[in-house]
């Protein structure tokens, strides 16, 4: 008598599957805007309504699964946002490493190579690229502190970067 009624549960929740996945996933997906992630909430939704519910009424199935798939992303949105949490609090506890004498010698080259680069530019040009690069101003508050057009400050900035980057190539870097 088990089987029979184990059969009659399989056969309900199979029939479910075949007939509800299209739209259940399109639920899914619309609330994870992650296609894998929903295939993975409603194979998991089907599973374990095959192994929890072992009394499963035709006309309470298609609830059922929506409920329980709610359920499930309700459960993953939670263990993701959990994890994030983790991680900013590892991020910020974790000791951060002295750098390396190597390191050191590499940065110090290359901001060398920089510096001469610089150096070597026109004067207004120099100036563009220090308050943009050194001094984290935008290229339009430079425009504004030089007196001069947007345009200008930008194919500064475009041309001094590309002499910049020259240098490095050259350099090996």
């Amino acid at each position: 008598m088990k089987t029979t009624a184990n059969k009659l549960h399989y056969e309900i929740v199979a029939s479910t599957y075949e007939a509800m996945r299209p739209k259940l996933l399109a639920y899914l997906c619309c609330r994870t805007k992650d296609e894998a992630l929903a295939e993975d909430i409603l194979q998991d939704t089907f599973l374990q309504m095959l192994v929890r519910c072992e009394t499963v009424i035709e006309e309470t199935v298609e609830p059922l699964a929506y409920r329980m798939a709610t359920n499930l992303l309700i459960d993953n949105m939670r263990r993701r946002q959990k994890r994030q949490q983790i991680d900013a609090y590892l991020y910020e506890r974790t000791p951060r490493s002295e750098a390396r004498a190597d390191q050191m010698a590499i940065v110090n080259e290359i901001d060398g190579i920089e510096q001469r680069v610089v150096s070597a530019m026109a004067p207004q040009r120099q100036r563009v690229y220090q308050l943009v690069r050194h001094e984290g101003k935008t290229p339009k508050e430079v425009a504004t502190i030089m007196g001069l057009d947007n345009r200008t400050v930008s194919s500064h900035l475009c041309f001094g970067r590309k002499e910049v980057r020259k240098a490095l190539l050259v350099s090996g870097w």
